[in-house]
């Protein structure tokens, strides 16, 4: 009976410590271990299952992979599943990254002791970065466990190229420290991919080479391929996923065949000989392989590795062409490609498991393409400087050839110049006469007619009184004679002001506004109809303004005139004047509620002579007479005005103290 004891002691001592291996503690040690794909079990068979038929059924046969580091399946379209025993023995938070960010779909599931699964999260390239709980370029999970208590840990996962599975475990604090300095290694990339982007693009524009146009082409492509190979473009593009599930060896087509047509122009090759028709086929076929992996992406990467001895073999032509034709770019063309195909081989090799390098594995790819692009745009750099060169020893052949037939050419242009520029001017001072005359002529006829006009009426009021022998109607006759007569006296006024602003210099003196405004209304209180209408004053001055006084009082005076001229009958008519002298300037408003000007006359209100109203007694010179005073002052002046409602005047009048 002890010996039966004895044996079922030793099978449950055998099972814990067989179950305490498998079982992968996360503590102190924990902190500075690795890869864990050691612990890791997978199973392959059975792959539609979904979590809740491996939880219930449990048939799922899972078994160890210990020579296989990475878990490099190498290119599949298979879904994978694989688990961990997991048991947290400290209160820190940890975080399952795992480091190929070019999966397709990967699920997290996290199972307690009694098969209850308490969380799941998704991630890959043909996630949303929306549905993802941990948004970045990679492909990371949170681990909300319970110190103490036994996990499982299932994670289902599908690509469609490449499949590696490199996974760890680290603290959530030290992932976010090695989160940025991804972030910056691959800002620091990125950010030269695209400087040099912008840099070829400007040179392209400027000098209209087609090996610019090719090497831009082999960037953008280049740096896109790359982009779907660490996240970048699963997470900042997610749309392009949308028309193919695995873009890489799309890209990488296109980035191929923009490096063989790059190389057409690059290296000079004649179209007759067979080389260049070598490049411009290989250069089709990776654009129909292009074609071809947005169809089948499988045959499309095995179409790209069955090509690449012949890329090697083209572009060694190309080489030796360069360099039977002692070309700089030869070194730089050569040293360039050389190092893609060498980097990016050390890359593949780590993607199989021949050789480990965690930090290669990550940015190896972009190491690669960094040494080609660097020497390639040495080399472009090296090409458009001969370029250059060339141009200008052309140039300055041509202007030797050039110069005596320049010279007198140059001559003859200057005279012909001259010629041209004399008869230009005769011609703008004809029209300015021309121009002049006219305004003159109008000038002199409205100013005859604004005369004769109340002169004749004079005479006719005289003629009627020598007829008319009532004596009742002798101040009638009077009145409309001293109506006539302040009209031409009215009218002299604003062409001796016209003529002032004209010829006279500005006269600066002191003005203080509510002295010139009261002496303004005084002269204004004669004007007809002044009575009926308010006048509503505001003026803040704090500041010593100076400026012509004369000029300010004839333009307020035309203004205040016309608002209570153009007043409209049957309402209580006002007109407000606000004044506000700043330390620059003095801001003036007037504003009235009378008739308003129709918008047909609103561009036109300024010029001299001009009526907006057809029943204006006014002679056209009032706001003319104001923007003249204005402009020789540097002033500003603006209205708006609306039929039926009123006319607001803004003026902007700088203080010259």
């Amino acid at each position: 009976m002890k010996k039966i004891y004895l044996i079922v002691f030793l099978n449950f001592l055998h099972f814990a410590i067989k179950a305490s291996n498998e079982t992968l503690v996360l503590d102190e040690a924990a902190k500075k271990k690795g890869y864990i794909n050691a612990k890791l079990k997978v199973a392959t068979q059975n792959t539609d299952y979904n979590i809740n038929d491996i939880l219930k059924k449990n048939t799922l046969d899972f078994k160890y992979l210990p020579n296989n580091r990475f878990f490099n399946f190498g290119f599949s379209a298979k879904t994978y599943w694989l688990k961990v025993d997991i048991q947290k023995r400290t209160s820190e938070d940890f975080v399952f990254l795992i480091e190929d960010a070019s999966l397709a779909e990967v699920e997290f599931f996290i199972v307690d002791a009694q098969h209850q699964l308490c969380y799941q999260s998704k991630s890959g390239t043909l996630i949303k970065p929306e549905e993802k709980k941990i948004s970045n370029t990679q492909i990371a999970f949170l681990m909300p466990i319970k110190a103490g208590e036994v996990y499982t840990l299932y994670i289902k996962a599908r690509t469609n190229g490449f499949f590696t599975f490199p996974a760890k475990i680290e603290l959530a604090q030290q992932y976010q420290k090695k989160l940025q300095n991804t972030h910056i290694t691959l800002g620091l990339f990125y950010g030269f991919a695209m400087l040099l982007l912008g840099f070829s693009l400007i040179a392209f524009i400027t000098t209209k080479k087609p090996f610019l146009f090719g090497f831009i082409l082999n960037i953008f492509f280049s740096v896109l391929a790359v982009a779907s190979y660490d996240g970048v473009l699963a997470y900042y593009l997610p749309t392009i996923y949308r028309f193919t599930n695995s873009p890489e060896a799309f890209l990488i087509s296109l980035a191929l065949a923009s490096s063989t047509f790059l190389s057409i122009y690059l290296l000079n090759i004649p179209k007759h000989y067979l080389l260049h028709k070598l490049f411009v086929v290989l250069s089709g076929i990776y654009v129909s392989n292009a074609l071809l992996t947005y169809f089948n992406h499988t045959w499309g990467v095995y179409t790209l590795i069955v090509l690449l001895p012949a890329y090697l073999l083209v572009f060694l032509g190309g080489f030796f062409w360069a360099y039977q034709n002692k070309m700089k770019i030869a070194k730089y063309f050569t040293i360039a490609n050389i190092a893609l195909v060498g980097l990016s081989f050390l890359n593949l090799i780590t993607m199989f498991d021949i050789w480990a390098n965690t930090w290669w594995a990550s940015y190896g790819l972009h190491t690669a393409y960094m040494a080609y692009i660097s020497m390639l745009s040495a080399g472009i750099v090296a090409k458009l400087e001969d370029i250059r060169k060339e141009i200008s020893y052309k140039e300055s052949q041509i202007l030797k050839e050039k110069a005596k037939k320049d010279l007198e050419r140059e001559r003859n242009i200057e005279l012909a110049e001259m010629i041209e520029s004399r008869t230009q001017q005769l011609s703008h001072q004809n029209e300015e006469l021309t121009k002049l005359n006219a305004e003159l002529d109008r000038f002199v006829y409205s100013i005859s007619h604004e005369l004769s006009s109340p002169l004749k009426s004079l005479i006719g009021l005289i003629q009627l009184m020598k007829v008319d022998n009532n004596p009742n109607n002798l101040n009638m006759y009077l009145e409309m004679q001293e109506k006539s007569i302040q009209r031409l006296d009215s009218y002299t006024k604003e062409l001796t002001g016209l003529l002032r602003n004209a010829r006279i210099d500005i006269q600066k003196q002191s003005i203080f506004f509510r002295d010139l405004l009261n002496d303004v209304l005084k002269q204004r209180k004669a004007d007809l109809g002044y009575d009926k209408v308010k006048k509503i004053i505001s003026i803040k001055q704090e500041y010593t303004f100076v400026s012509d006084a004369s000029r300010l009082a004839i333009m307020l005076g035309n203004l205040i005139s016309n608002s209570v001229q153009y007043r409209r009958e049957g309402i209580l008519s006002h007109v407000k004047i606000q004044i506000e002298v700043l330390p620059e300037k003095a801001l003036i408003t007037i504003s009235d509620n009378g008739q308003g000007i129709e918008k047909q006359h609103l561009e036109n209100v300024f010029v001299m002579f001009y009526r907006a109203n057809e029943k204006s007694q006014g002679s056209g010179l009032g706001l003319y007479i104001v923007k003249e005073i204005i402009h020789k002052l540097n002033g500003k002046i603006s209205m708006h005005s609306e039929y039926g409602v009123g006319t607001i005047f803004k003026l902007e009048i700088p203080n010259l103290a």
